[in-house]
């Protein structure tokens, strides 16, 4: 298959269901390591979980960058960025909002972020 075909069918895939066996791979790390206690060996090796988890994250992004300039021959990065953030931060607010009445001192009144 030519370079040129390769290409296009590249950027037409939507799917690798191989990242998400990657993904569950480097998840499993991560979590083993942590419920072994930072042991050594195979158990101390969760960084590298993480690490591949990083690897996917670069290689999806990058992906999703040659796409935009193949479609529009540049790459916005402002727009990406923004609709990264779209996509992101709703997911973030329910967790900042837990850090935050975790360490909301349990004598005071309640956690005002909670009421909301």
């Amino acid at each position: 298959m030519p370079a040129e075909e390769r290409e296009a069918a590249f950027h037409r895939e939507r799917f690798w269901p191989s990242l998400d066996g990657l993904c569950a791979i480097s998840i499993f790390a991560v979590v083993r390591h942590h419920a072994a206690g930072h042991k050594v060996g195979l158990a101390g090796q969760g960084w590298r979980g993480v690490e591949l988890f990083f690897a996917i994250s670069g290689f999806l992004i990058t992906t999703l960058l040659l796409r935009e300039r193949a479609r529009t021959g540049s790459i916005d990065l402002t727009g990406f960025y923004i609709r990264r953030s779209l996509r992101i931060f709703p997911f973030t607010i329910p967790s900042w909002q837990s850090i935050y009445c975790s360490s909301w001192p349990s004598s005071a009144t309640a956690c005002p972020a909670a009421s909301s």
